[in-house]
């Protein structure tokens, strides 16, 4: 099975493929709050909006203490992301089309 992965950046000055923002935004809450998580859950939408972005700087500020509001494939970032995932194998549902996660 196919793990995980970035095809382009996300965040800040970023490619921000669809595909890609939404494995983010799930990763993202994935993370809990004392460890740099959102908050707030952010909706899986695949819109790298400022939630999401906001998102990335407040993670990156936990684990790094700097930020640049990106995450490009295989870096540090996205390494220390896919880490929190609790089901690592297991690929994200397809979107339903209307916003938000399908599950």
């Amino acid at each position: 099975m196919k793990n995980k992965s970035l095809s382009g950046s996300v965040g800040r000055t970023a490619r921000n493929l669809f595909d890609d923002v939404r494995l983010l935004q799930y990763l993202l809450n994935c993370v809990p709050v004392l460890r740099g998580g959102p908050t707030r859950e952010l909706v899986v939408d695949g819109v790298c909006g400022p939630r999401t972005v906001r998102a990335i700087i407040v993670f990156q500020r936990a684990l790094l203490g700097a930020n640049c509001g990106r995450v490009d494939p295989s870096r540090r970032t996205f390494r220390a992301l896919l880490a929190h995932d609790p089901y690592p194998p297991q690929p994200l549902p397809p979107s339903n089309g209307a916003g938000g996660t399908p599950w």
